[in-house]
C-alpha cells in the first residue's frame, strides 16, 4: 500500500482501501467545503459505497479559537530537503494529480 499522497484523491483513495482493510463498514471525510465538494464527486465516480464528506463549518470554529489556547510544536512538521511541489511538478502534472489520474490501482 502506498502510503505517499500528494493529493487530496490520493489520501481518499489509500485511506479509503487502509479502512476496507480493516474491516470498517461506513467511511467519513472531514475537511473544507470546497474539498468536500471535489472529493465527492471523485468519490462517487471511483467508488460503490458511499462515502460521507462532513464539511468544515468555518464559523463555529471561530467562535471557539478564544476559548482554546492551541500549542503546537511545528518542528515535528520539518522535513530536511523538501521541495514543495509547485516546483517538482508543473501545472499540467499536480492537475492530474489533483484529479486522481496518478493512483496505481
Amino acid at each position: 500500500m502506498v502510503t505517499i499522497a500528494e493529493h487530496s484523491t490520493e489520501n481518499l483513495y489509500y485511506s479509503y482501501h487502509q479502512a476496507k482493510q480493516l474491516g470498517y463498514k461506513t467511511i467519513a471525510i472531514a475537511t473544507d467545503p470546497f474539498q468536500c465538494a471535489m472529493l465527492h464527486k471523485y468519490a462517487r465516480k471511483n467508488f460503490k459505497e458511499t462515502i460521507y464528506f462532513i464539511p468544515i463549518v468555518y464559523d463555529s470554529i471561530r467562535q471557539q479559537m478564544g476559548a482554546v489556547e492551541l500549542q503546537i510544536d511545528t518542528t515535528l512538521t520539518v522535513k530536511k530537503n523538501f521541495i514543495p511541489i509547485e516546483e517538482r511538478l508543473d501545472y499540467k502534472e499536480r492537475f492530474k494529480g489533483t484529479t486522481g489520474k496518478n493512483i496505481k490501482k
